[in-house]
Formats: C-alpha cells, sequence, structure tokens
C-alpha cells in the first residue's frame, strides 16, 4: 500500500507542471511491448491477463483501454485516448504492474523456469539472481542493483531516481521474509515510477 500511495502521488503531481502541457501515459501496447523486451524471452504474454484481458492490443470497452490506446475513428485517423493519468488509471497500472512482479519475484524460488506464461531472457535473469540470493540480513549492494536497475528501467530515468529507488530497495529489503517479495516489492517500485509510465 505504501508503494502503491507513493506512486499516486509521483505521477499525479508530475502530470501537470505549471510550465508545461500534462503528461501522458506511453499507453497500454507500448509498456507492454516494453517489458516483454526488457525482461522476457519473445512470447505472446500480454500485461491484460492480470485484468481478465489477453488480447495483444486495448479493446475498446476494456479495461485496458483505459489505459491509454490509439484508436481509429470515423476518417482512419489514430487518435490516442484515455492516457491523462487520474487515480483510476494508476490503480490499474498498480494491479497489472503488481501482479507481474509478482510473478518475476516468483523465479527466485529454486527451480522455476517458467511461470504464468513467462520465460526469462538471459539478461533479466542474470540480473535477478543476485538479488534473489542475497542474505535477508544484508541487501543487495549497489553494483547488483544497478544491473537490476538497468535491465527493467533501461535508459527511461536520471540517475537520481536510480539512487532514491536504491535507498528504498536496500532499506525495505529486511522487511520481506522472502526473496520473492523482496524482489516484488522493488521491482514494482520502479515501474510505478513517472519516468518508466510516463511519456518523457
Amino acid at each position: 500500500m505504501r508503494i502503491f500511495l507513493l506512486g499516486l502521488m509521483t505521477i499525479l503531481s508530475a502530470v501537470c507542471p505549471a510550465d508545461a502541457l500534462p503528461s501522458t501515459f506511453r499507453g497500454y501496447a507500448e509498456i507492454n511491448e516494453i517489458i516483454k523486451a526488457r525482461v522476457m524471452q519473445p512470447c505472446d504474454f500480454e500485461l491484460g491477463q492480470y485484468l481478465g484481458e489477453a488480447e495483444p492490443e486495448a479493446q475498446v470497452g476494456g479495461l485496458t483501454s483505459l489505459l491509454g490506446a490509439f484508436r481509429r475513428d470515423h476518417d482512419l485517423n489514430p487518435t490516442f485516448s484515455n492516457g491523462h493519468p487520474n487515480s483510476l488509471t494508476l490503480v490499474l497500472w498498480s494491479v497489472l504492474l503488481g501482479r507481474l512482479s509478482d510473478d518475476l519475484g516468483g523465479f527466485c524460488e529454486p527451480r522455476v523456469t517458467s511461470h504464468a506464461g513467462i520465460v526469462l531472457s538471459e539478461g533479466y535473469r542474470q540480473a535477478l539472481m543476485p538479488i534473489c540470493s542475497a542474505p535477508r540480513s544484508r541487501p543487495p549492494g549497489l553494483v547488483a542493483l544497478k544491473a537490476y536497475w538497468d535491465v527493467i528501467m533501461g535508459f527511461d530515468a536520471p540517475d537520481d531516481e536510480f539512487h532514491a529507488w536504491m535507498d528504498f530497495a536496500q532499506k525495505d529489503f529486511g522487511r520481506d521474509p522472502t526473496a520473492r517479495e523482496a524482489v516484488s516489492r522493488m521491482t514494482l517500485a520502479a515501474w510505478l515510477s513517472p519516468y518508466f509510465l510516463l511519456r518523457n
């Protein structure tokens, strides 16, 4: 709940700065493809499955269409709709990304090679394993956390965002009884960043 509220305040505060046009979400399809490219081997995974929708495009009237989607009007010109952040869309993103983060944390369990239709990319697996194997009494260090951040966030965020996330991840690490839960929380915290969800 603390991560969700922090994400809500951060994203909504980034939506309408006084000297800029309102920010918009990247949209469901773009976020889905970014996550697949960074975390998974090529597959048919759809974030929408966590909302009961597994279509590759956000469907008109479906919940994923509320997360930003291109639609064609009668003149066939594509328009981007439902891209402006609000409390409902952040709840939906939190559900989608939270459930995916939980499933990714499941790969910390021994002998798990596939989970929820996900097969990890080798790059993500190499970044994940040092986090999973860190002693519960000692949080992962700078090198391990930076490697994980670089895989899941790419170049979307500045260094000060990484350092804020690292501070959270290290302080939070010992509070979770399992590596699975720690990975889930730190992954969700990164993905709720406006640098990840919003168009910069």
